[in-house]
């Protein structure tokens, strides 16, 4: 009987001692709202290649059939079997590609101008690393997820030359259905 009482004692005097106002703090109040960490990527993108798998993909791509003139009618594009974060194989496509029409309301019909781009391995590997360090894509390409940066693709254009109206566009992502 005696333990009964002082258990009721000890109950008592801890629940006056709780904060009963809703403006103090405690631990089951929220004084700031949970944000997730810059940069950080969402569950659902961990079937991307890290960043070093990526680079190593590039470097190939980039050093296998440079020097080239690219066209309109000819790209530069493979695909290649890389492994994922999530440890699944996943296809990854590196194109180089003219987009002569980027403004096709201008003038009368396709734009026939014989665009060429002289692309060397040198340029091709600054390009795409571009969108690695920011300057060309930043967060919105790479991620991180438990200390490790992924590459979740992404393309950009550069004009070919002051005047004309078309471009280089530096694109690299999973195959689609791959």
């Amino acid at each position: 009987m005696f333990i009964l009482l002082l258990l009721i004692h000890t109950l008592l005097t801890v629940s006056h001692a709780l904060p009963t106002s809703p403006s103090s703090p405690s631990l089951t109040t929220l004084s700031s709202p949970l944000v997730p960490r810059d940069n950080t990527c969402p569950r659902n993108t961990l079937h991307t290649p890290t960043v070093p798998e990526w680079q190593w993909a590039l470097s190939t791509y980039c050093a296998r059939d440079t020097p080239i003139t690219i066209t309109p009618s000819s790209p530069l594009t493979f695909s290649y079997g890389l492994t994922a974060f999530d440890g699944k194989p996943i296809k990854w496509l590196f194109k180089v590609w003219i987009d002569r029409n980027v403004h096709p309301t201008l003038g009368h019909g396709e734009d026939t101008t014989p665009y060429t781009y002289q692309l060397s391995a040198q340029t091709c590997e600054e390009r795409f690393k571009a969108m690695v360090t920011g300057d060309k894509g930043g967060d919105k390409v790479v991620c991180e997820y438990g200390g490790n940066k992924l590459f979740r693709g992404g393309s950009y254009r550069e004009w070919l030359e002051k005047g004309y109206i078309g471009q280089v566009v530096w694109e690299t992502r999973q195959v689609k259905g791959g």
